[in-house]
Parts: structure tokens; C-alpha cells; sequence
């Protein structure tokens, strides 16, 4: 039989969304250089009829994709997609552990539904189970924090996360809130994983022209954009030669703030939502990368930012403090514009200066799919599974 790790995302890519728990696919490609790793991930597509099933295979990594349909009927929809969900895993579960023996480590990549459908599933495997969390549903600044969800979903959340093994939060702030539902389950903080194959330092950018910042995001509310926009139209309005490239599908009160400025139509380019190189070559191309974001965990485009070798502004909230610091980047207090004002018109003027190649050095020896994965297999290891690491 085969070794391997079985991973149950709450969210992966898939043809729904393609870029739905990225973060979590790229952690299983770091994880997979030292051992096995088999995905399972099930999830809803209204487009179809009935149950479809798509398995991928690459070095290291079977993925196997089951979309299943939403039933038209409003009133019973929840519970019958969740039970969908539920059973679904159960048979293919059951199916990958005949053909592939027992995994050594489950891992599941955010607490809701994996934990629950692991539960559902496989209580009787015997395997620990680990949970990869990103959720920043943990955060009590959140406004659908876990804190806020009705007494029977936090009596759930609660068991859920007391029945695993081992936690690991992709931040420390993320961890400390964890702490608090469940204080005595073990965790170790890795944090998320950047191909620097893609997103690396270019060397020094010739300067000229206006100075460039670049904001990557969702764009709502979480995001700020619209703070975001109104600290930027105060640095133009002050006579600053500056653009602003947003890459990301901009919601419609996004566009019409930057069309009832004349400022920001001359100065925001929007780029829309594009692939990874291309965001890594505007990242290789743009002087400074600002995130004004409500709340966070550690969002990946930071460390991709960091990867390049840029400065940042960004707020200080979830776990960003842990990775910008004043060797490469300023930080500013959440929705507090006049700051963000400041702190760009401090890097535009050159009052606070960056060295772009040292940034990018640190951030690849931090965030490499290499040391990524081997902290990962190290936990695996120090967890005493029997794993045959590479």
C-alpha cells in the first residue's frame, strides 16, 4: 500500500472557481517535494445535472474533483447540499482508502466543512488530523466572525476544532485567536507559500515618469478599497507624480468613485482580474505595493509582493505585522486614510528608502515552496507517521 497524506480542502481551485483556496493548492505542491499527497475535494456546481468526478494527476499529488449538483427547491437547498457534501466525501473517502490503504496524516485546509465531513467520514481511520487554517473568520473584527454565528454553530465549530490533533495557522495573530476556542490542541505556525520561480526580484527598476504603487485584491469591503482610493486622491491632489495599477474585478462603486474624479481617471489604471505572471510582472514593474484592508489573516499577495522585492503600505491587522516591518514597508492603522496618505507620500518623496533585492532575499528564504514544505514534513515527521519523505 502506499503512503501518502490525504488532504480535504474546505476550498480548493476548481472549475467553479479557479481561484477559490489557491494558497491551499500551492501548499500541497510545496508539501508534495518530500512525501505523497492524495486531494480530495467536493464541491457544488449548479450548471450540472448530476454528480461528475475529475482526478489529476502530477508528481506527488492525485486530485480527485467531485462536483455535484444544488437542488432546486429553496427551502430544503442547505440541508440537502450538505448532505451532498457529507456523503459524497464518505463514498469517495471509502473508495481512495481501499485502493490506497490508510493515510499516515489527514490534513484538512480550513476548519468548515472539512473537519465535519473527516468527522462524517473517516472516525474510524485512526490517522491524525491536522488543519491548515487561513480563516479569518476567527478574527472578532471580522464582521461574520465565528464570534458572531449563532450558539449551535459555535458549540460545532468548538468541537470540531477540540477533536483534531494539531493545528497549523498561517500566522500568529490567526493562531492566538484560535487559542481561544480550542487552548489545548497543539499548533504550529507555517506560514502560506510563494513560487519565487514567478514572483522574484527583477534587480534594480530604472526609475522614470510617475512612481507606481500596485494593489491586487477582491476589491470589497474587507479590502477598503475605496479608503484606499480616497489617501491616494489626496496624495495627487498634494502635486504627486503617481499612478495607482488595481489588478482585480472592480465592483461597480469602485468605478464609478474613480469616474467622478478627474484625478483618478488620469491615475488609475485597472488591469482587471489576470494570472499569476502577469501580477508577478507588474510586481517586478511598480515601486511600492499598498493593501489598506479592514481586517486580514496573511494574505498571500504581501508575501508575493515581498517575493519581488517591494515596499509596503499596509494596514497593521491580522497577521501583516509579522512580515512587514520597517526594513520593508510602513504600517498603518486600519481605515485611518490621513495615515495611508502619509506613509505613501513619505515613499514617493524618498524620505523612506528600500533595499528591493535584500526584501526579496529574506521573503524567498521564508516563503519558498522549498522551506514551506519542509516545514510541513517536518511537522508530519515530529507527528510519528511513516511517511517516506524524498
Amino acid at each position: 500500500m502506499n503512503k501518502y497524506v490525504l488532504v480535504l480542502p474546505s476550498w480548493y481551485p476548481s472549475r467553479v472557481d479557479r481561484f477559490n483556496g489557491d494558497f491551499n493548492e500551492r501548499l500541497v505542491v510545496a508539501a508534495s517535494a518530500e512525501c505523497k499527497h492524495v486531494v480530495l475535494y467536493v464541491v457544488k456546481d449548479p450548471s450540472i445535472s448530476k454528480v461528475e468526478i475529475i482526478v489529476s494527476r502530477k508528481v506527488n499529488v492525485t486530485t480527485y474533483t467531485v462536483y455535484y449538483p444544488t437542488t432546486k427547491i429553496p427551502l430544503i437547498r442547505s440541508v440537502h447540499n450538505m448532505w451532498q457534501y457529507l456523503s459524497l466525501n464518505r463514498k469517495y473517502l471509502k473508495e481512495i482508502i481501499d485502493q490506497k490503504g490508510k493515510p499516515q496524516i489527514i490534513n484538512c485546509q480550513v476548519l468548515f466543512p472539512a473537519v465535519f465531513a473527516a468527522k462524517f467520514a473517516l472516525n474510524s481511520v485512526g490517522a491524525p488530523i491536522v488543519i491548515t487554517e487561513h480563516w479569518t473568520a476567527f478574527y472578532r473584527e471580522n464582521p461574520h466572525s465565528l464570534w458572531k454565528a449563532n450558539r449551535a454553530k459555535r458549540i460545532l465549530f468548538t468541537r470540531l476544532l477540540r477533536s483534531v490533533d494539531h493545528i497549523i495557522p498561517v500566522a500568529q495573530r490567526l493562531g492566538t485567536e484560535i487559542k481561544r476556542w480550542a487552548p489545548n490542541v497543539p499548533q504550529t505556525i507555517i506560514p502560506n507559500v510563494v513560487d519565487v520561480g514567478i514572483f522574484n526580484c527583477p534587480g534594480v527598476r530604472p526609475r522614470g515618469g510617475r512612481f507606481v504603487f500596485l494593489h491586487v485584491s477582491t476589491m470589497k469591503y474587507q479590502k477598503n478599497t475605496d479608503g484606499l482610493l480616497k489617501a491616494f486622491e489626496k496624495l495627487l491632489c498634494g502635486g504627486a507624480s503617481a499612478e495607482l495599477h488595481l489588478v482585480g474585478e472592480l465592483p461597480r462603486a469602485i468605478r464609478l468613485q474613480i469616474e467622478s474624479s478627474e484625478l483618478l481617471k488620469k491615475c488609475v489604471i485597472s488591469h482587471g482580474e489576470v494570472e499569476y505572471p502577469e501580477v508577478a510582472e507588474l510586481m517586478k514593474s511598480a515601486d511600492c505595493f499598498v493593501m489598506f484592508s479592514r481586517y486580514e489573516n496573511l494574505p498571500c499577495v504581501i508575501l508575493e509582493g515581498l517575493c519581488c522585492g517591494l515596499p509596503m503600505v499596509a494596514t497593521d491587522v491580522g497577521g501583516i505585522r509579522e512580515v512587514v516591518n520597517d526594513e520593508n514597508g510602513i504600517l498603518v492603522s486600519s481605515e485611518n486614510e490621513e495615515a495611508c496618505f502619509k506613509a505613501m507620500l513619505e515613499i514617493v518623496e524618498g524620505i523612506r528608502q528600500f533595499d528591493r533585492t535584500r526584501i526579496a532575499a529574506e521573503a524567498r528564504a521564508k516563503f519558498s515552496y522549498k522551506a514551506v514544505g519542509k516545514q510541513i514534513a517536518a511537522l508530519y515527521s515530529r507527528l510519528g507517521t511513516e511517511l517516506e519523505f524524498n
